[in-house]
Parts: C-alpha cells; sequence; structure tokens
C-alpha cells in the first residue's frame, strides 16, 4: 500500500511540473502573471496588476517620493512611490529593466501603478555605466572622452556648476582640480533624464570608479561632482530633470559652505 502511495504522489507531482507550477519559495513571477501595459483599464482600476518592461522617465519629488514610466512594447504606464516605500532610488536609471506591482489609480485623469512596497519594485539588473577616456578637461564641469568605439565626446558634468573661466574666482582651480582627478584617466559616465544639453553635449554623471553600492558613502568618495561640492569649488546645480542626486549633492554644498571652504571661504 506504501509503495502504491508513493507511486501515486510521484505521478501528481510529475504532473504538475508538467502543468507549470512553481516550485515553492520561487521568488520571480512567471511572464503569464505579467499583463502587457497596453491592455490596462479603467476596467482594472483599484485592482493590482504585475508588468515588466523598461523604464523611460524617473522624476524624484521634493517630499520624497518618486514618479517612472514603465514602457513594454504594448505601451507605456506612470507609476508613483510614496516616500514610505523606500526603494532604491539610485537603481531607478533611464534604461534600466523593472518589474512592477500595484494598484491601478487614477490620477489627473491618467491611469498609474501605485506600488505598495518595496517589493513592488523589481530591478533585477545592475547599475549603468559607460566607462570612457578622458582625454581633455576645459573647465570644471566640461571634459572631452573617448568612447569604447574611440569616439571623441564633450561631457557636460551634472549636479554642478564651476566657476567660469572668463574672470569668476576660483574658476582655475576648480579647472585644475579636475585635471587632477580627470585627466587621461578612464572614468565611469552615468546617465539621467536628459541625454544632451543645447549644445550637443552629453549630461553625464562621472564617477572615478565604479561603485558596487550607490549610497552617501559612495558618493561623496567617488562621484565627482560630490568631491567639488565637499571642496568648494562648484554649487549644487539641478541641470533640467537630472536630479538624481540632487538632495545629496544640496546637502554636500551646505557642508562646505558651514566650513568655509572654498566658494564659500569669505561667506
Amino acid at each position: 500500500m506504501r509503495r502504491t502511495v508513493s507511486r501515486f504522489a510521484a505521478v501528481i507531482l510529475i504532473l504538475l511540473l508538467l502543468a507549470g507550477c512553481a516550485a515553492p519559495g520561487q521568488t520571480e513571477l512567471p511572464s503569464a502573471a505579467c499583463l502587457p501595459i497596453g491592455e490596462i483599464g479603467t476596467q482594472h482600476l483599484g485592482r493590482r496588476v504585475t508588468v515588466q518592461g523598461r523604464l523611460t522617465w524617473v522624476l524624484r519629488l521634493d517630499q520624497g517620493g518618486i514618479q517612472f514610466d514603465v514602457q513594454d512594447d504594448s505601451g507605456t504606464i506612470r507609476a508613483f512611490a510614496d516616500p514610505s516605500i523606500q526603494p532604491d532610488g539610485y537603481r531607478l536609471a533611464l534604461e534600466q529593466d523593472c518589474q512592477l506591482s500595484g494598484v491601478v489609480r487614477l490620477y489627473r485623469g491618467q491611469l498609474e501603478i501605485q506600488p505598495e512596497s518595496e517589493v513592488d519594485i523589481l530591478l533585477p539588473g545592475t547599475y549603468r555605466f559607460e566607462q570612457v577616456q578622458v582625454v581633455k578637461v576645459v573647465d570644471g564641469d566640461t571634459v572631452h572622452v573617448l568612447d569604447a568605439s574611440g569616439e571623441r565626446l564633450i561631457v557636460r558634468i551634472i549636479g554642478i556648476d564651476c566657476p567660469e573661466l572668463a574672470g569668476e574666482p576660483l574658476a582655475e582651480e576648480a579647472r585644475r582640480r579636475a585635471e587632477d582627478l580627470l585627466s587621461a584617466q578612464v572614468v565611469f559616465l552615468e546617465r539621467d533624464n536628459g541625454p544632451e544639453d543645447r549644445y550637443g553635449r552629453l549630461l553625464r554623471y562621472i564617477w572615478l570608479q565604479e561603485p558596487a553600492v550607490i549610497d552617501e558613502s559612495s558618493i561623496r568618495s567617488l562621484n565627482f561632482s560630490a568631491i567639488l561640492l565637499l571642496e568648494g569649488l562648484a554649487r549644487a546645480v539641478g541641470y533640467n530633470d537630472n536630479t538624481k542626486y540632487a538632495p545629496v549633492f544640496e546637502a554636500l554644498a551646505r557642508e562646505a559652505q558651514t566650513a568655509g571652504r572654498g566658494l564659500w571661504c569669505n561667506s
């Protein structure tokens, strides 16, 4: 009898596996559980859905919330993560793959998904950086680089504004500091929302090394904009929608001002 039960249980297990049932403890949702974004409509209001796609827009709000768009082949939908969720906001970047779950709601006439916890925002990929070599330092916030294909690109470093070389105090100091840290070095570019400015320059953050984790400690020590802010050689400036690190940068600028460094030495 015991052998018959064992054989019956084995048959049942095989049938379950063939039917595509997930094993206990599986954390990733099967693709069938994900709804095409283009099919989401008013009939889903108040219901939880799950979608997969890539991030095409990210906005960090002053009160701590984050708005972002997720796009798949069928459409795009907006999401809003309120401050209580505390997702890894630094991982939320353009072109990042994302699996999003949450309740569909109507906000200002537009359907959006509101995740209910940090586990509703799954970001399976890594941070996105582009390795380049700096070949020329123009001033404290502009450099020329060579990308992997050998193309020469002009980069406007975002998050900061350095004094202009045309007579502004500490402009030469900011340029020399940029040369010390960047000239002839291999560095890592990170994109925010805006790809280029009106002059055709790439808008990028520059990292001296590729960080394994982005947090306040790595920003202070490895992010070029943060270093110049701490030394008082730049002001914190949000460049269009490129405000990913704005709260941290503003805090670093205040720290330099309080300590009377650089631009703030006589204030």
